[in-house]
């Protein structure tokens, strides 16, 4: 149970923690000066969370014995609800909206689009390393898609979707296949999640 030692002369919190004995019982050899004291947290007042904040209170030492255990006094923590500047109002608002559906939604999108854009260049390094396409190839290809897959970075499947669609081919077979396999992938990702 939480608990708090206490110098009782100062009224100062020695240590917080747990009480040091697990059946409860007093503490043999305290200094006489010294007290464990039983945290007690009061219940919250209610409050709107959009316009107030809870905030600590100072701390109570008290000589109100704890209902369960009688033989120890009671530490009791209360909080109150002060309101918030505009700044922290909106901060609260944007905090709730980062983490509502819609955001959790486009942060998947984001990292699937990521996880697509780099998987498409190691594929593209792949078949350069194994000779199966050149330098000049590689780097055609990158300046040609390069614009079209950005956006999935951001999660924006549809808008890379139009811009492979409207993308002008290339007449290398190789760089075709490559470019197929890539819109297949936004194809079926937009189906699936639009």
């Amino acid at each position: 149970m939480k608990a708090v030692l206490i110098r009782k002369s100062t009224q100062e919190g020695i240590r917080k923690g747990k009480y040091p004995n697990r059946k409860m019982n007093p503490i043999v050899g305290l200094d006489a000066d010294l007290e464990w004291l039983l945290v007690v947290n009061k219940p919250n007042p209610s409050y709107d969370p959009l316009t107030h904040k809870l905030v600590q209170k100072a701390d109570k030492i008290t000589d109100n014995p704890h209902p369960e255990y009688p033989h120890l006094n009671t530490y009791k923590i209360s909080t109150k609800a002060v309101e918030m500047s505009e700044l922290e109002k909106e901060k609260y608002i944007e905090s709730q909206e980062d983490q509502d559906f819609s955001a959790i939604i486009i942060s998947k999108k984001k990292q699937d689009g990521i996880n697509l854009f780099d998987r498409f260049v190691a594929k593209i390094e792949r078949k350069k390393n194994n000779g199966k396409i050149n330098d000049d190839q590689a780097t055609e290809l990158i300046e040609l898609i390069y614009d079209s897959i950005n956006p999935l970075c951001f999660g924006l499947w549809e808008f890379s979707k139009k811009r492979i669609d409207n993308l002008s081919q290339p007449t290398d077979e190789k760089l075709i296949q490559l470019i197929e396999w890539l819109r297949g992938k936004i194809d079926n990702y937009v189906i699936k999640n639009y």
